[in-house]
């Protein structure tokens, strides 16, 4: 059985920002333990990415082609640098991710 060999994960400023936003939405508009609980999810998911790089559908129009895996309301978009993993922005999925994408500079 092949070695599984998991590689960094890199959360960018605003993939930061969008966690915090997240959270507090959450605690907000659920409960602190609510909020709490979806960001472990995030983060599990990010973990998950870490080992398994590929396992996001990849968007070749976009230049870097990026990587998109979703999270229950949530989508984490993300490239692949030189064995890191870099997630971009976590967005709600009903947002206009392209035209974020689009505006990033990646």
């Amino acid at each position: 059985m092949p070695e599984i060999r998991a590689v960094s994960c890199h959360l960018t400023p605003k993939a930061l920002a969008d966690m915090t936003e997240i959270w507090s939405y959450g605690a907000i508009n659920w409960s602190i333990e609510q909020a709490d609980r979806y960001i472990d999810g995030l983060n599990r998911v990010f973990q998950l990415i870490a080992v398994f790089p590929d396992m996001g559908r990849e968007h070749c129009v976009f230049s870097p082609p990026v990587r998109i895996c979703p999270y229950q309301r949530h989508i984490i978009i993300y490239v692949l640098r030189d064995e890191i993993v870099i997630v971009l922005r976590v967005l709600g999925g009903s947002q206009d991710w392209q035209t974020v994408i689009r505006m990033l500079d990646i």
